[in-house]
């Protein structure tokens, strides 16, 4: 599934279906031969999409949209007009199969829109969007490879082929070859700063001619990089260098940008970006596509884009850390580096991250420790096996030393700094951390902006950020589902042990959103929740009551009408639990109604209070919650009815765990964060801009929503209505039991974060 955008071509559904032969009909889809993987029953599917271009899938080999694009003979970018107009079909649709297929001659698709089959390396370079004299330059020739057409080019580790008659990128290697870097020494040397790690020799190669410092790992960009190579890099470029990741734009590039980024922080490594080519780039889009698009301005482009953020998945954690293995490290049969041990203190180990040995102790990797205790900490630079590259220190010389050791043979000076501590584990069961699509747009940015400088873990501080926005936003946008309008409106609970971030990751959020919206920040936000009666007063109406008057003149009675109370204008409200437990404990008293006033807040009711001398009225109330509480005192005080009643099933719980230590915090850079506020600011006007057209003109908006008149509607386009389709009845349907009363909200929260996102991208639709 791919987006559409300016720069890439999309064709019509009756243009596909012109070039894809033979197909039949299922429902809304048009079903064919795949033209990239050899199909031998239909699996490609395409159907009319939203946008009004055709939506194309491969539901087999879930093939790249660039690749069945290119098969068929149509331009990957939409500025490439010469394509092959003729209709094109693979090799793949002569094979034998029950669907009846119209014999159609087979055309080889043009250079300009093909990337798999080509003649020779000058085809192949033309499409590049080069000569070819760019490539002989880098030493890459035409060859014969056992009979087929190929290029040939040399890396430090012997020769490397790329097949030009395979229908999908294809490379060889000669007997005996081993992955190695590849124009790592001429892009240090003898092009731009900074260094450039890309996905394959293509795009290394393009990437050098428009003087970019670009290299890659040649032969293995989906394994991990081995000690050696780690340390040849080390020779050339230092570690406070900076140095971008840019691999492909699909989810197996992200990952392995993703794994690579902690190789080298592991590596000590402290200036690595991995970059975000973004979410809407089709498949096995790269560096050689990157710079196809921007050419002369392709560094310029690149330091713009977003970082992607390092997210440990659970599946994979370490039972006694629930940290993410780190593989690599040095190997098993390595022989010291340096064995004047006798000079040296062996610094100790924290248990916050790494691997315990048999003693109980922690030895720790990658993650730089506390300043204020560096003379007291180490750091193992990998792990494989039982060896482990740890770091030495001696006090009185400042010489340090990198030593291999068995990691069981390892023992902390001190050893009560090394054992088990609570507070700095993950926790047991803690919940899987959310994928990189959570990291979309600008809530991407900020968070990539703010958490390496939190002790917080990424989510925690993300939803914070993400409800405080939907306050802010107020009611300028809803959606609409079975005749029940939704605001963005979320209630967040962050659940987490003493002291492990949950504070901070509030901390951090006010400080970046507070200069958006100061009105808001100084009026609409308030803490000590005690009484359904004191969440009515906060955002209650102007109260006007009937007086009688004398008139001087005349001597009658008449009844005017006097404001008795001028009520509250603004009817967003941002409440702050940090002891969210206190609230629940209000909430179990006698006769307290703040249970029922929340729920009905959450639901955009108008909330009441029935006293007989001074009831209260709150109509088109914009109320969000967030509170911070340990487990064990969710537990204790969550009670039955809480679970029961539609309370708990109005929040959305979030775990928060530490991620890191910092003790003196981290300052964050101004400048970006001033662009990040600029970006949600003209997200906020875009809003206004269209409720004004929606309501004549903004203070016609403002009035209504000030009387209950909406704003704008936000709506799901059909890729987005068939992604929730398939998660929709899981969203629904959690069974019966206590956990099924919290989670039978879920599809609504789902739906209000989504619409949060999709105005924050300055739209009103939902992609």
């Amino acid at each position: 599934m791919v987006s559409s955008t300016s720069n890439f071509f999309k064709p019509t559904l009756a243009e596909v279906l012109e070039r894809v032969g033979k197909h039949t009909k299922e429902g809304e889809w048009f079903k064919a031969l795949c033209p990239v993987h050899g199909d031998k029953n239909p699996s490609l599917g395409v159907k009319q999409g939203t946008d009004g271009k055709a939506y194309i899938e491969c539901f087999s080999q879930h093939c790249e949209y660039k690749d069945i694009l290119e098969a068929l003979g149509f331009p990957m970018f939409a500025d490439e007009n010469n394509f092959c107009s003729n209709k094109t079909t693979s090799k793949s649709n002569k094979s034998k199969t029950n669907v009846k297929t119209e014999a159609t001659p087979q055309t080889k698709p043009n250079p300009s829109s093909s990337k798999r089959i080509y003649d020779n390396l000058a085809e192949y370079a033309q499409f590049k969007g080069v000569s070819e004299q760019v490539f002989l330059d880098a030493g890459w020739e035409n060859w014969d490879w056992h009979g087929k057409k190929a290029i040939r080019f040399k890396t430090a580790n012997g020769y490397r082929y790329r097949l030009l008659t395979e229908t999908h990128n294809c490379f060889r290697s000669d007997k005996g070859f081993k992955n190695c870097w590849y124009g790592l020494t001429k892009a240090k040397t003898e092009r731009t700063p900074p260094l450039i790690w890309c996905n394959g020799e293509p795009s290394t190669v393009l990437g050098q001619h428009y003087q970019l410092a670009a290299f890659c790992f040649s032969g293995g960009e989906n394994t991990d990089i081995p000690h050696d190579k780690i340390e040849e890099l080390k020779a050339v470029c230092s570690l406070d260098e900076l140095l971008l990741i840019a691999l492909d734009a699909d989810e197996t590039g992200k990952s392995g940008a993703i794994k690579k980024l902690e190789q080298l922080q592991n590596a000590g490594f402290t200036n690595v970006r991995a970059l975000d080519f973004g979410s809407d780039k089709p498949r096995g889009f790269d560096l050689a596509d990157f710079i196809k698009i921007y050419k002369e301005n392709s560094l310029e482009e690149l330091l713009k884009l977003s970082n992607l953020i390092i997210i440990t998945e659970s599946p994979d954690t370490d039972e006694q850390t629930g940290h993410a293995p780190i593989e690599g490290g040095n190997d098993a049969n390595q022989t010291e580096v340096d064995s004047d041990d006798d000079e040296y203190e062996a610094i100790n180990y924290t248990p916050s991250d790494g691997v315990k040995n048999k003693h109980g102790y922690y030895i720790r990797i990658g993650e730089v420790v506390r300043a204020s205790d560096r003379d007291n900490f180490g750091e193992v630079k990998g792990v494989n096996g039982q060896f482990a590259t740890v770091y030495f220190y001696n006090k009185e010389t400042g010489k340090s030393a990198t030593v291999n050791k068995d990691i069981d043979e390892l023992t902390p000076t001190n050893p009560s700094r090394s054992k088990d501590v609570s507070s700095t584990q993950t926790p047991v069961n803690f919940p899987t951390a959310v994928g990189q699509a959570a990291y979309h747009g600008v809530l991407g940015e900020i968070i990539r902006t703010i958490a390496p400088h939190s002790e917080s873990n990424p989510e925690s501080i993300l939803l914070t950020i993400i409800m405080m926005m939907g306050n802010i936003i107020g009611r300028r946008c809803y959606f609409e589902v079975a005749r029940t309008r939704h605001y963005p409106i979320l209630n967040i609970a962050v659940v987490g042990s003493t002291g492990c971030g949950k504070g901070s990751s509030l901390a951090e959020a006010e400080a970046f959103i507070n200069p958006i919206d100061s009105e808001w920040s100084k009026n609409c936000v308030a803490s000590g929740l005690s009484s359904g009666e004191g969440l009515v007063y906060r955002v209650r109406d102007k109260v006007v009551e009937q007086v009688e008057i004398k008139d001087k003149e005349t001597k009658e009675k008449k009844l005017v009408e006097r404001e008795k109370d001028p009520g509250v204008t603004d009817k967003r409200l941002f409440v702050q639990e940090t002891e969210l437990s206190n609230m629940l404990q209000v909430m179990k008293r006698e006769g307290s109604n703040l249970s029922s006033i929340i729920r009905n807040a959450y639901d955009s009711r108008t909330l009441e209070t029935m006293s007989k001398h001074d009831p209260m009225k709150a109509t088109n109330p914009h109320v969000s919650i967030l509170g911070h509480i340990t487990k064990e005192e969710l537990k204790a005080l969550f009670s039955q009815n809480d679970k029961n009643n539609g309370f708990a099933n109005r929040i959305a719980f979030v775990a928060a765990k530490r991620d890191r230590y910092l003790v003196n915090g981290s300052k964050i850079p101004v400048e970006p964060l001033n662009l990040l506020r600029d970006k949600v600011k003209k997200a906020i006007e875009f809003l206004d801009r269209k409720n004004s057209k929606l309501h004549n003109d903004l203070s016609t908006f403002l009035y209504n929503v000030e009387n209950g008149i909406d704003g704008v509607e936000t709506n799901l386009d059909q890729s987005a209505i068939d992604l929730l389709d398939q998660y929709y009845v899981e969203l629904c349907d959690n069974g019966s039991g206590q956990i099924a009363n919290i989670l039978n909200r879920a599809r609504v929260i789902v739906r209000r974060v989504a619409m949060i996102y999709t105005v924050l991208d300055c739209s009103l639709i939902t992609r």
